[in-house]
């Protein structure tokens, strides 16, 4: 598959068992055979599921109910996305409207799927924030991660798996070794189009 050209528009999408969950409109920054970094933007309007708790979405999961049948506007932070093919892990940076730098944001997902329409993946529930100087961090949803295995979503060896993913990653910072600092004086572009969520964006 050809890379994307700078200012092309794709989707990040969460699939879960041949089923897509959410599906978010990016624009591309850039992509090379190593590094695909995409901007989501304020203002962007993506499908999610309709839920008013997070627990009340493993609930749905669990029962097979879960699905994108709602629309919420992204907003407050510009957030950039960094994937790497074969890493078990995004990195997010998020910046405030007005480019205030807020915190780096370690995902555990499933390696990126390129598609004709962008990046699949799945959240594996448990994040690491990582602080502007690279160093400091802390676990994020170490709770929801053991809800999801109580409730069948995930065995408690998968679990352990996206721990261990987790733990490298905590490694890399301690050793110096966050490759993603780099990224920092990124800035968006502000007469960059939001982009809009394409015909077929459901479709796994």
């Amino acid at each position: 598959m050809e890379p994307w050209e700078p200012g092309h528009h794709i989707i990040v999408r969460d699939v879960w068992q041949g089923a897509v969950l959410n599906a978010r409109p990016v624009t591309v920054v850039e992509d090379a055979h190593a590094l695909t970094a995409v901007h989501l933007a304020p203002g962007t309007v993506h499908a999610t599921p309709e839920f008013t708790r997070r627990e009340e979405g493993f609930e749905l999961a669990a029962r097979g109910d879960l699905a994108p049948r709602g629309r919420k506007t992204w907003h407050t932070h510009h957030s950039l996305q960094l994937v790497r093919p074969g890493d078990p892990y995004g990195v997010m940076g998020f910046w405030r409207e007005d480019l205030t730098f807020v915190c780096w944001y370690i995902n555990l997902q499933e390696p990126m799927r390129r598609t004709k329409l962008g990046i699949d993946t799945m959240d594996h529930v448990l994040d690491i924030v990582v602080g502007e100087d690279l160093r400091s961090w802390t676990w994020k949803d170490e709770d929801e991660l053991a809800k999801v295995v109580e409730l069948g979503l995930a065995t408690s060896e998968q679990a352990d798996e996206v721990r261990r993913n987790g733990e490298a990653v905590v490694a890399m910072l301690e050793a110096g070794e966050a490759w993603w600092g780099q990224w920092r004086s990124w800035e968006p572009d502000p007469s960059a189009p939001i982009p809009s969520l394409p015909d077929g964006w459901d479709e796994a």
